[in-house]
């Protein structure tokens, strides 16, 4: 399967968690504003720190791994922000969509 993400702290979650590989992640659309390395970071610092009652927290995963993820997802053009380009998109019931399977049969 290949799949398109719509949060991108409920995304990295999952692919650290190991419920999503991130080679079959095409693209994380995110409400998420970062616009160089140190954004990534910060954002992920953000995350991390967030209550753990809150569905954005990485507090009970690994730091490292988190930000390693996101990081990548930025440096490989995966990660799709919005607001970067003066839109806002609307928080998604559902994080991920599936797109087609993987590999497709012609």
């Amino acid at each position: 399967m290949r799949y398109i993400g719509f949060s991108v702290s409920r995304c990295v979650r999952d692919i650290v968690k190991g419920k999503i590989n991130y080679n079959t992640v095409e693209v994380v659309v995110g409400r998420t504003l970062i616009e160089n390395e140190q954004h990534v970071a910060e954002v992920a610092r953000t995350y991390h720190s967030n209550p753990a009652s809150m569905q954005t927290s990485w507090s009970d995963l690994d730091y490292k791994k988190c930000y390693d993820t996101l990081l990548r997802l930025y440096t490989d053009g995966k990660l799709h922000q919005p607001r970067l380009y003066g839109a806002t998109p609307i928080r998604m019931d559902s994080h991920w969509c599936t797109i087609a399977p993987f590999p497709m049969n012609y």
